[in-house]
């Protein structure tokens, strides 16, 4: 305040001096002249003054300026620096006859004061520092007269400019009463933000005798700064002064808006106070018995700052807390806007170029009991620092985090390239990973309960302005143990992380386990969203792993090697090179994560040269009869099926399932609400050509939709893969569309409708020797001759069928084969029964009926199935061939007569 009073002065005077004469025998626009080169010469200022000047000797002596400016100095914008339409200098009758005097007041009406700020950090104000203290001291040193009347400023407007990142800002409507002398006394007021500010200071100037009282508020926002106190004799701020601070604000969030020139959304105010003391000692300034009150929070502080002949200024500071809620702050921050994103990145940019001062040597000294932030609490909070030649050497920072956490850095914080930088080591440790996620706002409820337990972390650690690089890690979670390196950079919005890390072991099914079914769901109601990925939303980073490990542990199996990239924003998850290796599976992949929508979607493209489902879920039993044992009764685990959705390409070279082998083997599947549809399904199997399509509804009772088209398979290799053993040769095709409900695989096929139709061609069937009892069954003379006939030809040779045609309908898990034709050259049947899908067994009876010579036909040969699907009992049914031939025979003997033979 005192530097703009002596520079009002040292502008004005000069003036004031040239103008006193009487206004009729004065040229005005000459005195003009003389006022600004006398400024000129006397204090380096280019002073202009546009407007016609004017000069009255009543009521009392007066000198007007118009239209005074200050040229800003080179290099800056070309605004002038100050603009004053009007000046008002007004001058007692004494001053007539003075050789120099001094006005009685000055008053600047409407004055615009721009103060810049370029991006190098030089100011528009610097260079009139050493000017305007030179300009004060002649004003009052010897031939001059020291300027003892008053100041008046009528709505000006000062504006702030900074092009080096700070904030810019406007004071309005500023009015000023200032009377300089022993004691200045100032009363102001202005809006700055939204808000009227008002000051009222008494200020003691150098006394020579005595002390003087001295006082200081500012009011503003709802709050209110004060000083009071007592200045001793001899100096501006003297030994023995001593005095009293108070700050109290009625709302932190209305003042913080405030100070950032922010809209304030009202919110749950939150009342601050602050009282203290302060007291000048031979060479330092004490603050004690300071306390500072908030809701949930009481702190104290002390602090000392000296200084010596080498100019270097030596503090002490010490803070102690018994409680602080910080909770309570932010709340009441809530109702500020966010801030800008340039003004943000402005902000940030300037804050990371910081430098310690190297005139400052301290020793930091803080601690707090408990500190509740983010609805946790921290405890034990300790900071030991030495501050030293622009150096900063932490000798512990600590605190206890939620979670039984701890954490300790210690360090030295010295001058880099671009700011501070922090170089030293950091640790963390805890028995709860979980606790500590959920107190930085990451939900790790969807992991179990058993893992995100104990943990740790070490390294060493270089912080800067940009960036936090880790070396050295060496860190645990839970059983396993990570060794590598990470960047987090902190330019960038969000922060990102890329990490380097190597693993011995990771247990997959620890932290992503299988699980249990989902309980059934209330009808009308849809699958609920995932929250297994909720943390990744929640932690607002960028984050870039490269991991590789020595084992995997996967739905208890053992992968070796395994690598892959991770990238991970707060939308989504992408992963890369993905590479596993175990004794029944290799596989490379990638996909990814979309986390914006109700539920996640996941990507998957894996390749795989084979995929042997026995080896993942164990050998099936061998000679398995009935269906309670071939289908399995375990629940079906679909609820990742409820909490995604997506897009999946699985294609590998061979798909083993028991003996089911198809390859290679190609499915593009999609899932939506908890249905996956699998739209195209190819692959060899059995010879021939399989293509399927259908779709799965994950619903309280899973309902499976699918319809397949199998051609030119080999009919041995098929059976084969269901388990079968019958000794049949051939080609067939089938087709069918089917439907099923249920939790389980049993319940499914016991569920299972739908219809569908085979046929097959060049069909040999062994064990049935068809051509040998059509060539001697014209020898057949008795019943005995019938079954040892028959006997031997089921016992070897083979029979060919050139078609197998029918139709297969299925309900209620029971396959009925209505109608199915056989034909051949030696004979002709048909064949049908029930198949029980469930229990997996057969009831059906197969009818041949030999063709002979001349159009004649025997009656037919059954062959009954009976049993188990795959390897049912056989039985021959030769009851009408058998009457058949009896019947024949009578016939002969009753032709022939008594005693004749054939």
């Amino acid at each position: 305040m005192k530097k703009w009073i002596i520079l009002a002065v040292v502008i004005l005077v000069p003036v004031a001096g040239g103008t006193l004469v009487l206004p009729s025998m004065i040229d005005a626009e000459a005195v003009k002249k003389q006022a600004i080169d006398a400024i000129r010469h006397t204090t380096g200022i280019e002073l202009k003054a546009i407007g016609p000047a004017s000069v009255s000797l009543f009521p009392q002596p007066t000198v007007v300026l118009a239209d005074v400016r200050l040229r800003n100095p080179r290099g800056f914008s070309d605004v002038d620096m100050m603009a004053v339409p009007q000046v008002t200098v007004a001058l007692g009758w004494d001053a007539l006859f003075a050789a120099s005097p001094s006005p009685g007041r000055i008053a600047l009406e409407r004055p615009v004061l721009v103060l810049e700020t370029l991006s190098n950090g030089q100011r528009n104000w610097d260079a009139l520092k050493e000017t305007v203290a030179t300009a004060g001291q002649a004003a009052g040193g010897a031939g001059g007269t020291p300027f003892s009347g008053s100041i008046a400023v009528d709505g000006g407007e000062v504006q702030v400019k900074n092009a080096a990142g700070g904030a810019s800002y406007e004071w309005k409507n500023l009015n000023l009463e200032a009377a300089p002398g022993e004691v200045v006394d100032v009363e102001a007021s202005w809006q700055w933000n939204g808000e009227k500010a008002a000051l009222s200071a008494r200020i003691p100037a150098r006394q020579k005798h005595g002390a003087v009282p001295a006082a200081l508020t500012l009011a503003v926002a709802g709050g209110r700064i004060a000083f009071d106190g007592q200045a001793g004799a001899g100096e501006f701020v003297p030994a023995g002064s001593q005095g009293s601070i108070s700050v109290s604000m009625d709302d932190l969030a209305r003042f913080v808006a405030f100070m950032k020139g922010k809209t304030y959304a009202a919110a749950s105010p939150v009342a601050v106070k602050a009282e203290g003391k302060w007291k000048m000692e031979q060479s330092s300034v004490l603050l004690h018995d300071l306390t500072i009150t908030a809701p949930g929070t009481s702190i104290a502080v002390a602090a000392r700052a000296g200084w010596g002949a080498n100019g270097v200024v030596t503090s002490q500071l010490s803070v102690k807390g018994s409680a602080m809620d910080a909770d309570a702050v932010l709340q009441a921050l809530a109702g500020i806007p966010d801030e800008a994103q340039k003004e943000v990145e402005a902000t940030k940019k300037t804050a990371i170029r910081l430098t310690l001062p190297e005139g400052l040597d301290m020793a930091l000294d803080a601690q707090c009991d408990g500190i509740t932030l983010f609805g946790g609490k921290m405890g034990k909070l300790k900071l030991s620092a030495n501050l030293q030649g622009g150096e900063l050497v932490v000798n512990q920072a600590s605190a206890t985090l939620p979670g039984d956490s701890e954490m300790m850095v210690f360090g030295v914080v010295g001058r880099g390239i671009q700011g501070m930088k922090l170089e030293g080591r950091a640790e963390v440790k805890g028995s709860s990973l979980r606790g500590l996620f959920t107190w930085l706002g990451a939900d790790a409820s969807a992991f179990p309960k058993d893992v995100l337990g104990k943990y740790h972390m070490n390294g060493n650690v270089l912080l800067t302005g940009d960036e936090i690089r880790l070396s050295e890690i060496k860190a645990g979670m839970d059983a396993t143990r990570f060794v590598g390196a990470a960047l987090v950079t902190l330019a960038d919005t969000p922060p990102g992380l890329n990490a380097t890390l190597r693993f011995d072991h990771l247990d997959g099914d620890a932290y992503f386990p299988k699980g249990v079914a989902a309980a059934p769901l209330p009808p009308g109601t849809s699958p609920p969203p995932s929250t297994a990925f909720d943390w990744l939303k929640r932690m607002k980073m960028k984050l870039q792993l490269n991991l590789a490990g020595e084992k995997l542990l996967w739905r208890g199996k053992t992968f070796t090697q395994p690598s892959g990239m991770v990238d991970i924003t707060p939308d989504e998850l992408k992963f890369s090179k993905l590479s596993l290796t175990s004794d029944w599976l290799s596989v490379a992949g990638h996909g990814g994560v979309k986390l914006g929508g109700e539920r996640p979607f996941v990507t998957l493209n894996l390749e795989m040269p084979e995929f042997d489902t026995a080896k993942m879920i164990g050998e099936a039993p061998k000679g398995k009869k009935a269906g309670v044992e071939y289908w399995s009764k375990e629940t079906f685990d679909l609820s990742l099926l409820r909490q995604y959705d997506g897009a999946f390409t699985l294609t590998a070279g061979r798909f083993i399932h028991r003996d089911f082998l198809l390859g290679p083997f190609n499915a593009v599947s999609k899932l939506e609400g908890a249905k996956l549809s699998f739209s195209q399904v190819k692959a060899r199997f059995a010879g021939g050509s399989l293509e399927a399509q259908g779709s799965l509804l994950a619903a309280a009772l899973p309902q499976l939709v699918f319809s397949f088209s199998l051609t030119g398979a080999d009919i041995q290799k098929t059976l084969l893969a269901f388990g079968g053993e019958n000794d049949i040769v051939g080609l067939m095709s089938m087709n069918g569309k089917y439907a099923a409900t249920g939790n389980d695989a049993f319940t499914m096929a016991r569920t299972l409708e739908g219809a569908g139709s085979f046929a097959a061609g060049r069909v040999s069937v062994g064990g049935l020797d068809l051509v040998s009892l059509a060539r001697r069954v014209v020898n057949i003379r008795t019943v005995a001759d019938v079954v040892n006939m028959t006997r031997l030809a089921l016992a070897d040779g083979r029979t060919a069928l050139q078609r197998i045609t029918g139709n297969i309908t299925v309900k209620g898990g029971i396959a009925e084969t209505p109608g199915i034709v056989l034909d051949s050259d030696v004979a002709v049947g048909s064949a049908g029964g029930k198949i029980n899908l469930y229990e997996w067994t057969i009831d059906a009876l197969v009818k041949l009926r030999v063709k002979l010579s001349g159009g004649q036909e025997l009656p037919p040969l059954g062959l009954l199935l009976k049993g188990g699907l795959l390897s049912p009992t056989k039985q021959l049914d030769t009851k009408e061939l058998e009457e058949y031939i009896a019947k024949r025979s009578a016939d002969k003997q009753l032709h022939q007569g008594p005693g004749q033979t054939q």
